[in-house]
């Protein structure tokens, strides 16, 4: 019994959101989507071998079991694994590979089913970036219906002519101050209609109020895929800088 994930690495073998989110969501994809978003199945732990459990070994021994299973068949891939080597190191080669983030795992824990621990501890990268703000989603607090919810974000996309194209909407880092402060700001830029220049999904056109776009923020991201900006958190507003001058940030 094996802990694995499943992933569709691009063409650089980089596992990527966007592309095993196309193919969770077929459940009988067709031989075209297979072999443009091949997936793979990344084994991390072993739970169990010939009938033993071995949940309740150091993770170590665990692992060293892992590896003498000597697992090899098209599409399962066992990732390496390091030991005494310095995070900031790690860090530095995953943001050179463009991965994700890293795993930090003791080597004396147990396997917990279901139970977040601080002997495992994910870190992820974050990237950076400017946005400019269109538009905002009200609170689901009828009490708080006033104040937004999200913030809809955009850049220009240089492969579209320069057309300012929707990055999706950021719901976090506001402190309950800084909310509020924003929000009468976007008071003063409500305007009718969509200042998008490609049209946004049905789902914002029900709820959103749209600003005039000249107020320029930064956000930290995971990943941009193709619905925008993955788990966007807001970092504050760019005093100064244009709203024409934001590009949309690498994929």
């Amino acid at each position: 019994m094996l802990d694995t994930e499943l992933v569709a690495p691009d063409a650089a073998g980089v596992p990527r959101f966007n592309r095993i989110a196309r193919r969770i969501r077929m459940r009988n994809p067709g031989a075209k989507l297979i072999s443009e978003l091949p997936a793979q199945a990344f084994v991390f732990d072993v739970l169990d071998v010939d009938g033993v459990d071995t949940m309740g070994l150091p993770y170590i021994e665990r692992r060293n079991r892992l590896t003498q299973l000597r697992l090899s068949a098209p599409g399962v891939v066992v990732p390496p694994h390091w030991v005494n080597v310095p995070l900031d190191r790690m860090l530095e080669v995953a943001a050179e590979h463009d991965i994700e983030g890293v795993m930090l795992k003791r080597l004396d824990s147990l396997y917990r089913p279901g139970v977040r621990s601080k002997a495992w501890i994910k870190i992820p990268l974050r990237r950076s970036c400017p946005v400019v703000l269109v538009g905002w989603l009200a609170g689901w607090d009828k009490n708080q219906s006033s104040l937004f919810r999200s913030l809809l974000v955009a850049a220009h996309d240089p492969d579209a002519a320069g057309a300012l194209v929707l990055l999706g909407s950021v719901g976090s880092g506001f402190s309950a101050l800084g909310r509020r402060q924003l929000q009468a700001q976007l008071d003063e830029l409500t305007v009718e209609d969509c200042p998008l220049d490609v049209d946004p999904p049905l789902w914002t056109r029900r709820c959103v109020t749209w600003l005039r776009p000249v107020l320029v923020g930064a956000v930290e991201y995971r990943e941009r895929t193709s619905g925008g900006l993955r788990h966007a958190v807001w970092r504050g507003l760019l005093p100064g800088r244009l709203a024409e001058e934001v590009r949309m940030p690498p994929n």
